[in-house]
């Protein structure tokens, strides 16, 4: 891991299609965040390779992903997010403002 990673705990939205055709939708949390990616816990398994769509509940974050890694951890899986172009001037903007506040280092 080249990249800082910091603590960042805020919920999210992910959506993404598989073969059923049918879009599938669920919640997750992330856990941290860099400037190119993020590791985010949710309930349902998302295969390695997926695309998808991620939205944070706040608004600060919008737009494609895809799924590096996926480990199951008890009831839950954590995946291991890389963010598509269009989120890398917001990932790194989040990046800095959690990384500059207090207590965070």
């Amino acid at each position: 891991r080249r990249e800082v990673r910091v603590r960042y705990r805020a919920p999210f939205y992910l959506l993404w299609d598989e073969q059923s055709s049918q879009p599938k939708y669920a919640k997750a949390v992330c856990n941290e965040v860099s400037e190119h990616g993020m590791s985010l816990e949710t309930s349902q398994s998302i295969a390695v390779g997926t695309r998808l769509s991620l939205r944070s509940e706040s608004g600060a974050l919008f737009g494609g992903a895809l799924v590096k890694h996926a480990t199951k951890h008890g009831s839950a899986y954590v995946l291991g997010m890389e963010f598509g172009y269009s989120l890398l001037d917001e990932a790194r903007a989040l990046v800095r403002e959690v990384y500059s506040s207090p207590g965070v280092k």
